[in-house]
């Protein structure tokens, strides 16, 4: 299966491509550093820079795939809302907007625990097993 993860320069996504390319899943991993890229690229996972808030670099950076995992957002509990509001709601547009292009139909939404705990039991949650 070929999946994108969004944000696999964080600490979520990171481990996530890594994890899931080592049981043989053809990962491309999208994030703002460069550093991890690289690092991620050195284990070989296919790495493509972008921010989730600029919509170009998304849809360039998207292909056809079965799945998308998107863990990118700006996580905290401080912070400007413009900048949450930007990452999270505007982000996750942007990459629905991507899966539409490339006619992806499977999304999962990774978020922190702590945010699930702040929704109390109001989103069911659906959970994945890749391993």
């Amino acid at each position: 299966m070929n999946i994108i993860i969004t944000g696999a320069t964080g600490f979520i996504g990171r481990n996530l491509a890594e994890s899931l390319h080592n049981k043989g899943f053809k990962i491309i991993a999208t994030g703002r550093s460069e550093t991890i890229g690289e690092k991620l690229k050195q284990k070989g996972i296919e790495f493509r820079s972008a921010d989730i808030t600029v919509k170009n670099q998304i849809l360039q950076s998207f292909s056809p795939v079965e799945c998308i995992i998107h863990c990118a957002a700006k996580a905290g509990d401080w912070g400007k809302y413009k900048d949450f509001y930007e990452s999270n709601v505007i982000g996750t547009r942007h990459v629905i907007d991507a899966c539409k292009k490339y006619d992806i139909r499977k999304i999962i939404f990774i978020s922190t625990p702590s945010d699930l705990v702040r929704l109390n039991n109001l989103i069911p949650i659906q959970t994945y097993k890749f391993f």
